[in-house]
This record gives C-alpha cells, structure tokens and sequence, in this order.
C-alpha cells in the first residue's frame, strides 16, 4: 500500500519525493489519466485551531511544465473536526489565474468517512480536466490556456499556508490491497501509541 508519510513541520513527504513521480509527455491529442484510490483515519486528523483547518490539501496529480502552481490539476482534501469527516474536492491551476477550487467555482465538495476507500480518477483530454470519484464524474474544468507538452506526476502536499502540525500518513494507492485496508486503523493506533511512547520516555 503507497504511503506518503508528512512529517510535524513539513509540506512534503520525504519519500516518495514531492517534485518527481514519473514523466509525462504529450503528443497529439493523447489524454493523460492519474488514477489511485485513498482512504482516511485517525492518521490523517489534524488540528490547526484557525482557519486554515479549511485550507486545500493535495494528493498526487499532474503537473505541466515545471510550476505546479501555473497548471496543474490534483484532488484536494482536508479534516473537519467538528463532524470527524473528510472533505475531498478538485485543485486546479490554469495559468497565472487563481487556483481554481470549489468555493471558487461554487460547486459542491464531496464528503468522506473514516476507513471507507475513495477512488479517484484525473483525465486530462487536452481541452480540460475531468473529475471522477468512485467511477462517477465529479466535475470538467475547462482549460482556458494552452498547457506545455510535458510535465511530470507530482506526489502529495500539506497546505495551504500552514506546515503539518502532526506526522500524517497519506494512503494514495493504485491497487488498495483489502486485507491491508482491514488492518489499517490498527496499524495507525499502534504506530500512534508508539510515537507517544516516545515522546514520553
């Protein structure tokens, strides 16, 4: 199972790196598709206590060009402690503009569950991005500028403003494994027991 772990104080994971996850070119017409499947729990809670709590999160996506700032397209997410769910929605950056996100386009964010698994599906048809969650889609965003022929798959990212108050765990897997997924709370309540353990000691 790909595990992305973010570390207290940082935006990236160590390992995979953030800036490289595979090339991508584009020639033609041909579309380009980023495919995984996430999961939340306790090892993806955090609070910050303001009110970057509703900052945007970013999974894996891709990226053209070098800047994933300038066009990019990747599902977002985040924790609402309030309600103990997750929020997922798309993340995208069409040129010099603001990212476009679902607050911006006023369009409906998707809520999630502890332990259940999420598929999510980017396909780039050169034209725009199309969302998709669990087969169904999502939502287009239209490109409204030209993006480069090639780019690269960019892994996960915390924030927003803010850095990782706590160490998270990123799930972002292409083949879930069930029985990894079964066993997954444990593992994060262990792993969680332990890293107090020390902390104490």
């Amino acid at each position: 199972m790909k595990t992305y772990i973010i570390k207290p104080g940082k935006h990236f994971p160590k390992w995979p790196p953030y800036s490289f996850r595979g090339p991508v070119l584009r020639f033609g017409k041909r579309s380009v598709t980023v495919e995984y499947t996430v999961v939340f729990g306790v090892m993806t809670e955090y609070h910050l206590g303001n009110h970057n709590q509703k900052d945007w999160n970013k999974f894996p996506g891709i990226v053209w060009g070098l800047n994933p700032q300038k066009f990019s397209a990747r599902f977002g997410w985040r924790y609402l402690p309030e309600s103990g769910t997750w929020e997922i929605g798309y993340y995208v950056h069409d040129g010099d503009k603001q990212a476009i996100y679902p607050e911006v386009a006023n369009k409906h964010v998707l809520e999630c569950h502890r332990g259940l698994p999420y598929r999510l599906k980017i396909v780039d048809d050169g034209e725009a991005y199309h969302f998709y969650v669990q087969g169904k889609h999502y939502h287009t965003v239209s490109k409204q500028q030209k993006t480069p022929w090639y780019g690269y798959r960019v892994g996960p990212y915390f924030g927003g403003d803010e850095v990782a108050p706590t160490e998270l765990w990123v799930i972002a897997d292409k083949n879930m494994d069930w029985k990894e997924l079964v066993n997954l709370d444990k593992q994060w309540m262990t792993h969680t027991r332990n890293l107090n353990a020390n902390r104490t000691s």
